[in-house]
């Protein structure tokens, strides 16, 4: 559990960081919106 909360912060602190780059804060916006496992699945069935 430790480690998903460390990670959870990461992440966040990336999300936020990222804000300044318009492609960045635009691909975080996708993945709120679509959620990551959609994506991934998504990417994985695209051949």
């Amino acid at each position: 559990m430790k480690k998903e909360i460390e990670k959870s912060q990461e992440i966040i602190k990336d999300i936020k960081y990222s804000q300044k780059s318009p492609n960045y804060k635009k691909a975080w916006e996708i993945v709120k919106k679509e959620g990551y496992k959609n994506i991934i699945k998504k990417l994985k069935n695209h051949k």
